[in-house]
């Protein structure tokens, strides 16, 4: 099952211990420090093994909102670009001509100014610096 080895998500397995453990008659409180997690969590496990069984307790519900548009292949090369000399004409890369360069290079939604800024905060890099953190 959940609780033996093999690779399964780390808030599943804790759900799945908070459970055994509430099923053997243990206290929020002493549960939540044997498994390291508050008792308002153990209370939360609890809650929505009662409300809608052992799936809903163990799983995460869908979050809401629409799903990244920058994959890893695009930070990829978000990061690449950054690392490249910049066009002809400019001392430095910048967030907005990192952007039109993508749309160049073919992706079919343009990456915004602000997402890329992202990108290379993420990586630790700035396209005005000399050194790329790639």
């Amino acid at each position: 099952g959940l609780l033996q080895k093999g690779n399964h998500n780390s808030r599943e397995y804790r759900r799945a211990q908070i459970l055994l453990k509430l099923h053997a008659g243990g206290k929020p409180t002493a549960i939540s420090q044997e498994v390291y997690c508050s008792p308002a969590t153990v209370k939360a496990v609890k809650s929505r093994y009662l409300e809608g069984g052992l799936e809903r307790a163990l799983k995460d519900a869908p979050r809401s909102g629409a799903p990244a548009k920058v994959t890893e292949y695009h930070e990829a090369d978000i990061t690449a670009i950054a690392c490249t000399t910049p066009p002809k004409g400019r001392g430095k890369w910048t967030a907005e001509l990192l952007s039109d360069e993508l749309v160049k290079l073919g992706y079919e939604e343009g990456h915004s100014p602000s997402s890329v800024r992202r990108v290379l905060k993420k990586a630790n890099s700035n396209p005005g610096k000399n050194a790329c953190g790639a």
